[in-house]
């Protein structure tokens, strides 16, 4: 609530000076008119509805569009750093440092038939014949940087990587923001990419999503024939729910929402899919995990502190996948919060992942 008060007051500052300068500046002729100034705040007073719920949801619904980006910490990330064959994790405290010439894997160019041109980076398995090939899809207002650690342990796994810059993060071309719907595709022409580059797809297919990435990495999913294996770091099951719980008045285990009425929250939720032309209503990923082929290994994983996506919905996604639990596992770590497991338990983190990949893998 303390946002709206707050940003519907600069609003209303804003216009009053603009309405002075236009009604009559500092004329002071004009000021002296009879009923000037009557009229003029009562210009401001009616006005105050319009910038409470037809300009300010506007704004923060079409930001919500057409704003999504890398956040600027992140924005320079060049690339994987590799230096004899060991990859060097980098982070927002080593990015204003420059690489060492020569040790930054080039970005690859990946065309979306219909969408943006996508900025992704291929890392080779450190064996001739990789273990499985991995596609890794990172979250909202990051980079491929993100899942830099994640990558790290699949190649030291005997795994080739494929880190994804979703559109308008990264280096990525920019298109409106839909939030999975049509962000799919973005995983979809990776996968493509892979099947068409020399040598085609020929390790087995694990693809790896976290928070909005495991929105977009499970949307996907069925509609990847070669697909063996799921990783699923913060999945959500719907977007409208999750929405609801960041900005609005939910707590979970210490964790609160922004406080914003839920009126509100679906004012801007209106004008955000006015601008992008799509119903979030339709982003569901516990949908499409239900759609998911039984054969398909999948791990799902939570944290236990964390508001957004709390365990209850994580192990709802878990169980939506229609698998035996031979081929899926959950993992809810207590002390973690959203999408920071890894930093959590990294050594747990990695175990997972190996035991996931041994599973995955097995022929």
């Amino acid at each position: 609530m303390r946002f709206i008060v707050i940003a519907t007051l600069i609003l209303a500052l804003a216009s009053i000076g603009i309405a002075f300068l236009v009604q009559g500046g500092f004329t002071r002729k004009r000021r002296q008119q009879k009923g000037f100034w009557r009229r003029f705040w009562l210009r401001q007073v009616l006005l105050v509805p319009v910038y409470v719920f037809v300009l300010l949801p506007g704004l923060v619904g079409c930001a919500g569009s057409r704003l999504v980006r890398t956040r600027g910490d992140e924005a320079s990330y060049p690339g994987p750093i590799l230096r004899d064959g060991r990859w060097i994790l980098q982070d927002r405290q080593t990015l204003k440092q420059a690489p060492p010439p020569g040790t930054v894997q080039p970005p690859i160019e990946i065309p979306n038939p219909g969408g943006p041109t996508l900025r992704a980076y291929f890392v080779p398995s450190r064996t001739v014949s990789p273990r499985a090939s991995v596609v890794l899809v990172h979250g909202l207002f990051r980079s491929a940087m993100e899942v830099e650690p994640i990558a790290e342990v699949f190649r030291e796994l005997g795994c080739e990587v494929l880190l994804l810059n979703l559109r308008n993060h990264g280096g990525s071309e920019a298109r409106p923001f839909t939030y999975g719907l049509h962000e799919k595709t973005d995983l979809l022409a990776a996968v493509e990419y892979l099947r068409t580059r020399p040598g085609g797809l020929s390790a087995p297919l694990i693809v790896y999503g976290v928070s909005m990435g495991a929105v977009i990495a499970a949307r996907a999913a069925p509609e990847i024939p070669e697909l063996v294996g799921l990783v699923l770091d913060a999945p959500m099951t719907n977007l409208v729910d999750t929405t609801f719980r960041q900005l609005g008045s939910s707590e979970w285990q210490g964790q609160r929402g922004f406080g914003i009425p839920a009126f509100y929250i679906s004012l801007v939720l209106f004008y955000m899919e006015l601008a992008s032309g799509f119903d979030i209503a339709d982003i569901r990923p516990v949908d499409q995990i239900a759609e998911l082929s039984g054969d398909v290994h999948s791990l799902f994983i939570g944290a236990g502190l964390d508001l957004r996506v709390p365990p209850p919905v994580v192990r709802a996604a878990f169980e939506a996948h229609r698998a035996p639990t031979t081929h899926k596992t959950l993992w809810i770590e207590p002390d973690a919060t959203h999408g920071r497991v890894w930093q959590r338990r990294p050594s747990e983190y990695r175990g997972h992942l190996a035991a996931f990949l041994d599973r995955a893998t097995r022929r």
